[in-house]
């Protein structure tokens, strides 16, 4: 299982999404078999800790099991008391009673010059029975630890998706300079996939023509495992259109407006489902002018055109210029 897919489905069971990354994966549920499969193996994974849910109510006597707990701290830590509180004296007429040379005992009363002292002394508990079990430490540091986590975790998350998208952005900057510098070559056109090839060809196309750096790789940081190690790793490029003739035509950086979609991550086709599954909640879409940008929705083509299937609803070649497409690694024009 991806681990992005992973994190997000822990989210949704134990309730630490956002309420937009419920609201995706909610949608990724119904629309995904494979991730629901994801979903219930989690569900048996995590089964084990309901036993720990119900609550276990405290004996009685917790609040006195308490107190003498920390007196015994306090004898074990600063020992017992060495010290006499002693009770206003009660003195004859004009006595004023004298301590040095006396020995004070807390068994007794000492008498000194008329005075009757009474000694006060704390002493901690003796019951060996009133102790607080270690059991009920072992739980309240798992109850802390829970609770830490139960506040770390979607921040956690946040950060990773946020890395992720970045991460992605970049590696569709990269394509678009080795896609632009194709079009150097050849009067402003950019790669076009023709009838019969798979859009994986982009990579190949790019790289016959030295438009590619060495080793270069596009893909997206939080993407699967491409389907047959297809090099061109869970992105979608453009299928182009077809003119009025029904020849297949491709775009051009100069003739084409700047805001045509180019590359975005792949979608997952599932009936009407064309969510990607690279980030939650939305896809990278690279534009012909070279921006990219978050859309968490399809509809960023021009005129808010859906831009992985064509006027049809169909996976294919566009039905007229402005008509975008962007087509899985296996798919065709």
């Amino acid at each position: 299982m991806n681990n992005k897919i992973e994190e997000v489905l822990l989210g949704h069971l134990l309730k630490a999404n956002d309420p937009a990354t419920q609201a995706e994966v909610e949608r990724l549920i119904c629309c995904n078999p494979r991730t629901r499969r994801s979903l219930e193996t989690l569900e048996t994974a995590l089964a084990p800790l309901a036993a720990d849910k119900d609550d276990v109510a405290p004996p009685r006597d917790l609040w006195l099991r308490t107190i003498s707990r920390v007196a015994e701290h306090l004898v074990a830590t600063e020992g017992p008391p060495s010290q006499v509180v002693e009770e206003p004296p009660v003195c004859g007429r004009g006595a004023k009673p004298r301590l040095n040379g006396c020995s004070l005992t807390p068994s007794k009363a000492v008498k000194l010059a008329n005075c009757e002292i009474t000694p006060v002394t704390l002493m901690p508990a003796s019951d060996p029975e009133i102790r607080l079990p270690r059991q009920w430490n072992v739980f309240a540091t798992i109850g802390l630890s829970l609770a830490g986590l139960a506040l770390l975790f979607p921040a956690v998350i946040h950060w990773r998706q946020q890395n992720d998208r970045m991460t992605c952005q970049n590696s569709m900057r990269r394509f678009h300079e080795a896609a632009t510098s194709y079009a150097e070559r050849r009067e402003g056109w950019l790669p076009l996939i023709e009838d019969g090839e798979k859009v994986a060809r982009i990579v190949t196309i790019l790289d016959e023509t030295g438009s590619l750096g060495p080793n270069e790789h596009f893909g997206c940081a939080a993407a699967p495992a491409p389907p047959g190690n297809l090099p061109f790793a869970n992105y979608s490029y453009s299928l182009g259109y077809r003119d009025g003739t029904g020849e297949l035509r491709g775009l051009h950086v100069r003739a084409d407006d700047g805001s045509m979609p180019l590359l975005a991550d792949a979608p997952m086709r599932n009936g009407e489902c064309h969510a990607s599954l690279n980030h939650p909640h939305g896809q990278n879409v690279l534009f012909l002018g070279g921006n990219v940008r978050f859309c968490s929705h399809v509809n960023v083509g021009i005129d808010q055109d859906d831009i992985f299937v064509n006027d049809r609803g169909q996976v294919g070649a566009g039905l007229r210029r402005l008509d975008s497409v962007l087509g899985r690694p296996e798919e065709r024009p």
